[in-house]
């Protein structure tokens, strides 16, 4: 963000949880301004990416999957993809892709 904001290159491929994370550090620290934030859009080239967890033995793979479903099922997942995954795909004015 700030080689944009300096003028260095027109555009940046990176992705936007990414970008936002160190925009909001460098607006909290004065290095950007919030009107150039509110100026960058998200334009979507690439599908998301379907993260996945690796567990070296069953007896976690199951514990995780419980408690992951537990919290799924409570609204957990979705509080947190609407506080920091949303909402910060919002910020470049693109689309939510996260369940």
């Amino acid at each position: 963000s700030k080689i944009l904001a300096h003028k260095r290159v027109d555009e940046i491929v990176a992705d936007a949880l990414v970008v936002s994370t160190v925009n909001n550090r460098l607006l909290a620290s004065g290095e950007l301004q919030a009107d150039f934030v509110s100026s960058l859009r998200f334009a979507p080239v690439f599908e998301p990416t379907p993260y996945k967890m690796v567990f070296r033995n069953s007896i976690n793979q199951k514990a995780f999957d419980s408690c992951f479903v537990k919290a799924r099922d409570a609204g957990v997942i979705k509080r947190i993809n609407d506080r920091y995954a949303n909402t910060t795909i919002a910020t470049f004015g693109g689309r939510a892709d996260h369940p």
